[in-house]
């Protein structure tokens, strides 16, 4: 055996170095990614604006990406939000205070009353976004003149 490969069940070889580098890229995995993609931008604005009305009644009522069977507290409280993601690890980018519990599970890390919107988040996710199609069709606009002449 070469040092790059590697062993993949007991007693089969197959060569492991671009297997192993190569395995994770795959369409299964390509698709869930798409798909918390466009969950991603969605969710930005969505859950930023429940948050928003919920701080403006007042924070009473059910909050809106909690578990309703939960109590609210901190380390307790499961993320109903993320319940559609295939990594909810994603999620965190909407929503920071998204944490993974000792015991492997995603909980909200801040009492009901201490959530907020975050809307700053968002706002440079949308800002970063916009600067970066702006340069990238500027570029493809003076590409296209040079080539047309």
């Amino acid at each position: 055996m070469g040092k790059f490969s590697r062993k993949t069940d007991a007693g089969s070889s197959e060569p492991g170095f671009f297997r192993g580098l190569f395995d994770p890229i795959r369409r299964v995995n390509l698709d869930r990614w798409l798909e918390d993609c466009g969950r991603f931008w969605w969710a930005l604005i969505a859950l930023n604006l429940s948050k928003t009305l919920f701080a403006a009644r007042g924070r009473r009522g059910r909050w809106p990406c909690q578990s309703p069977s939960d109590s609210g507290r901190a380390w307790e409280t499961t993320c109903e939000a993320k319940a559609l993601w295939n990594n909810p690890a994603r999620f965190r980018r909407v929503c920071p205070i998204l944490k993974k519990a000792p015991d492997g599970r995603w909980v909200c890390s801040a009492n009901t009353a201490d959530v907020r919107p975050f809307w700053g988040r968002a706002a440079a996710w949308f800002g970063g976004a916009a600067i970066a199609l702006s340069v990238a069709g500027t570029i493809l606009y003076f590409v296209f003149l040079r080539i047309v002449g």
